[in-house]
Parts: structure tokens; sequence; C-alpha cells
């Protein structure tokens, strides 16, 4: 949490490239003010490890995409922080 605070950032929409199992996802979405958290990935397994890691009390703030970073279906500026851990 500290690096957020660090740097002022605006806890809006915040977008994870290269999700994995979730971990960093489950943070962003349990310990983390964020309105919503929008998880990519280009493994469908990894996304519904991630999925599953959440909990279902917390579905509502995360959205999963099976993706790849290189070609992200958003528009431009679409989200306040871009995160991206061990891609």
């Amino acid at each position: 949490q500290r690096i957020f605070s660090d740097y002022h950032t605006q806890m809006g929409d915040v977008l994870e490239l290269g999700c994995g199992s979730g971990y960093m996802t489950r943070a962003l979405v349990n310990d983390f003010p964020f309105a919503a958290v929008h998880a990519v990935d280009i493994s469908p397994v990894f996304l519904e490890m991630a999925r599953k890691k959440i909990g279902e009390e917390q579905q509502h703030k995360a959205t999963f995409y099976v993706c790849d970073a290189n070609f992200l279906p958003f528009a431009d500026n679409a989200f306040d922080v871009v995160i991206g851990r061990n891609i």
C-alpha cells in the first residue's frame, strides 16, 4: 500500500497485466480501496485460479479478461493505475 500512497495514486480503476494465478489480484481487491480491478492474462486456466482466489464476496469488484497484454481491448486512458508484476 505504501507505493500507492507514495505516488498519490488515485484509487479508481486498476488494470493488472499478467495476473497469473491471482495473488496480486486478491490483494488489489481485498486490501486496497480500488473501485474496480480488471485482471488480464493470456491463460484462461490462470484466470480461473485468480477468480477462485478472490472469493465470492468480492467477485463484484473484479473482472477478468483472456487476452495478450500486447493487444489490450481497452480504450486509452481507461484506468487510473496499471500494474504488471512478474510479466
